[in-house]
């Protein structure tokens, strides 16, 4: 049949060129660009091939074409691209960008490696509040203003998926053991002290 034919002559080399040029495009594309301007290209190929389908391909190509680019462009950069950006987009607070890389990490599995990023960098900026004892008057109210930062970031970049509801609290439970029973007592004297003001 005619699609045979298609599919023999045509899209079967069409998609090992593709292969070839996405392998090539993602690494250097890994080395020129920052973390946001990587995912903000990788989504904006994926919507070319899609337009290219539309406009000049038989549709049966549309799946093997996007799937070509997810596994070629993105999926080998993934844990590289946490190295090299997720921190700096968490402090930033950049949740249009964290929401671009949740989603796009969906496409190609790797949402547990994002996962371990968040769990990871939450235990980070907690630790370096609690175990700095300088900062103990103003330790309960800082954790506050930091989990609400973080429960925003849950709810409007990783749609409060379960799996980063429960990174989040596994994270903040670590926080909280490291200074045995002190954290306990700071937040006693924290509530104490609303309390009066409340009362006052």
């Amino acid at each position: 049949s005619a699609l045979q034919v298609y599919g023999h002559l045509f899209e079967a080399p069409f998609l090992r060129e593709t292969e070839l040029h996405f392998a090539t495009e993602g690494a250097r594309c890994l080395e020129d660009r920052d973390v946001a301007q990587f995912l903000e290209h990788t989504d904006a190929r994926l919507q070319q091939c899609s337009d290219m389908v539309v406009n000049f391909l038989d549709a049966s190509t549309r799946k093997p074409l996007v799937v070509t680019v997810e596994r070629h462009l993105l999926a080998p950069h993934t844990m590289a691209l946490l190295a090299k950006g997720f921190d700096a987009l968490m402090d930033q607070n950049r949740i249009p960008d964290l929401r671009r890389l949740y989603s796009l990490f969906q496409r190609v599995a790797a949402v547990g490696e994002l996962k371990a990023a968040f769990n990871g960098h939450v235990k980070r900026v907690g630790l370096e509040l609690v175990t700095d004892e300088k900062r103990d008057k103003e330790l309960v109210a800082q954790l506050l203003v930091l989990k609400a930062r973080l429960d925003v970031i849950l709810k409007e970049a990783f749609a409060s998926r379960d799996i980063f509801r429960n990174a989040l609290k596994d994270a903040f439970e670590h926080i909280m053991s490291t200074r045995g029973n002190r954290l306990a007592e700071l937040t006693a004297k924290y509530v104490d002290a609303k309390l009066k003001g409340a009362k006052g």
